[in-house]
């Protein structure tokens, strides 16, 4: 008797299928099952997956950088591919992180935008906008955030030479900021809180 799928030599059995094709088939069939199994044991094991991963990084760091080396292109795309197609997953993700995390954030802005001088700006300005002499505390009541550090020579956020040196940060308000950047009706580029309350 032959394999109905395959076509190999069964031998003397009641089944029509061989073993593979008959995995294959019941696979096919109980797709569904399948993955609420995977993902049970999944969630069963965890912690011993992550010891795994941990454990064979650690015993292979030269295979992880090769892989990453290879397929560079292959993973950045992949990842473009699936953040646009989760941008609600990824959106709560940050969201969450910015709510927990409000010191980090601060820190990690000060650092990428400024080089670290943001708070020896503001500390240099005594608090308060170089234009209008608002302080940070009306600032806070006014408009809900900080004061706005200026770059004076415009080379800031998005150029490629960036000049974060203490003479060219200047510490302004929202109104101020718009003003420099040639928006005198507009105050600048965040948003303005209710001035009802």
């Amino acid at each position: 008797m032959k394999c109905r799928a395959c076509k190999v030599e069964l031998g003397e059995t009641k089944s029509k299928l061989c073993k593979k094709c008959y995995l294959k088939d019941w696979r096919k069939k109980n797709k569904k099952h399948i993955k609420d199994y995977a993902l049970m044991r999944y969630e069963r094991d965890q912690d011993k997956i992550k010891e795994y991963k941990i454990k064979w990084k650690k015993k292979n760091p030269e295979y992880e950088k090769e892989y990453y080396e290879n397929n560079k292109k292959g993973l950045r795309n992949y990842k473009k591919e699936w953040r646009n197609e989760n941008k609600n997953k990824v959106l709560n993700h940050v969201e969450k992180y910015i709510r927990n995390n409000p010191g980090r954030i601060k820190y990690l802005h000060d650092r990428t935008y400024f080089d670290g001088q943001r708070v020896k700006a503001l500390e240099r300005d005594n608090f308060t906008c170089q234009r209008c002499g608002m302080t940070e505390e009306k600032h806070l009541e006014k408009w809900g955030c900080s004061l706005i550090i200026h770059h004076k020579d415009g080379k800031g956020w998005g150029k490629k030479n960036k000049n974060n040196s203490l003479g060219n940060l200047q510490t302004l308000c929202k109104k101020c900021h718009g003003k420099e950047h040639g928006r005198p009706n507009k105050i600048s580029h965040l948003t303005v809180k209710d001035k009802s309350q």
